[in-house]
């Protein structure tokens, strides 16, 4: 936990508000309510855990965020593992 404090501090803020506001905010509940407010949650979560990384300078919660996200990736990948053969076929 050294290094540049004001840039660790402006990353993570800008962290919090990709998720908070790009990825929480895409959240659709139309097709699945219940499968919405639980990645709502999640991105929640992640908000706060990193809200704490900047108030402790700690380096834990932000190892929890990224294997949280790296967690989500993998999943959304295994629903759809090749968008760009898609866009091959209707092409």
């Amino acid at each position: 936990s050294t290094g540049d404090i004001p840039t660790k501090v402006a990353t993570l803020s800008k962290a919090m508000r990709i998720i908070d506001e790009g990825l929480k905010a895409s959240v659709e509940s139309s097709g699945a309510p219940a499968l919405a407010d639980n990645l709502r949650a999640l991105y929640d979560h992640m908000v706060s855990r990193l809200f704490i990384a900047n108030l402790h300078n700690s380096d834990v919660p932000l190892a929890e965020v990224a294997r949280l996200l790296g967690d989500l990736r993998a999943t959304w990948a295994e629903i759809d593992p090749a968008p760009t053969a898609h866009a091959n076929l209707q092409a």
